[in-house]
């Protein structure tokens, strides 16, 4: 007997979920990627579905395999909204970099740890790029805090930096 679709989907799916069964009978395959669907408990999830018509004992079927892809569909939300906040943050260091760049003439030095896990070699070498001035120093072994995490290494480059530009 199978599985009744309004037990399988949401109603407002019917429609659609209905087309899909008339092209499996004229002989299409179907695949519907990240399709609604109801549990027996009520509850929705989203699933991958492939579909064929068959011919089994005579009697023509289809058949129709589901493959739960609610935590990939998560999974990739949650990327994306990761990614929107990074290129936002990205934006923002961008145009604060840029607007120092112009307004700062004096040497610069830029120190990264390495090791930080709220930065990156790349934003000082971004600061680097927009204001050539610049000279970069990246600690290894060293985290968000260089003159806490390396203060002698931190210390002796500070010296040596401002020495040079006595």
């Amino acid at each position: 007997e199978g599985m009744l679709i309004g037990k399988l989907h949401p109603s407002e799916l019917h429609d659609e979920v209905y087309g899909a069964i008339g092209k499996i009978k004229s002989g299409m395959s179907v695949v519907g990627n990240e399709i609604l669907c109801l549990r027996k408990d009520g509850t929705l999830f989203y699933c991958d579905i492939f579909s064929n018509a068959i011919n089994f004992g005579g009697r023509n079927m289809i058949a129709g395999f589901m493959i739960d892809v609610s935590e990939r569909r998560n999974d990739r939300k949650a990327l994306m909204e990761s990614n929107q906040q990074l290129q936002k943050i990205n934006a923002e260091l961008d145009n604060f970099v840029y607007s120092v760049s112009h307004d700062l003439r004096s040497p610069l030095l830029a120190i990264q740890g390495l090791e930080d896990q709220y930065g990156s070699l790349r934003q000082i070498e971004v600061i680097a790029e927009r204001a050539p001035q610049t000279r970069m120093l990246a600690l290894p072994d060293c985290g968000h805090s260089p003159h806490r995490d390396q203060p002698a290494e931190t210390m002796a480059y500070v010296t040596s930096f401002l020495a040079d530009k006595a």
